[in-house]
């Protein structure tokens, strides 16, 4: 973009800004030149908007990973955060269950 309002641009400097006598930098094309920038400004654009396409798809497409919960139902899936073989504990109204049974089994 720096090109197309660069270039054709003259600057004028105060008195204190001078280097000998001269301004350092008068057009434009100078200030492109310094920087580099003085290449062909149609590729630029086009690396621009190539980059944002793929910004935005990429945006997109972690939305709807996040939204959807992929990565969630994937580490399921996989096993993720349950380990094999582990017995669960058991509820309270089990072990109260158990307790009462027992109790009444020395009863008798």
């Amino acid at each position: 973009m720096a090109v197309y309002t660069l270039r054709g641009l003259r600057f004028t400097c105060e008195d204190w800004q001078k280097i000998n006598g001269l301004c350092p930098i008068t057009t434009g094309e100078q200030v492109l030149d310094l920087y580099k920038l003085d290449v062909n400004p149609e590729m630029n654009i086009m690396a621009l908007g190539i980059c944002a396409v793929v910004y935005r798809f990429l945006a997109y497409v972690v939305l709807k990973i996040v939204k959807e919960k992929w990565v969630g139902r994937a580490w399921r899936k996989l096993g993720g955060g349950k380990k094999k073989g582990k017995t669960s504990q058991p509820s309270i109204g089990t072990v109260d269950n158990a307790l009462s049974a027992d109790a009444q089994g020395s009863r008798n």
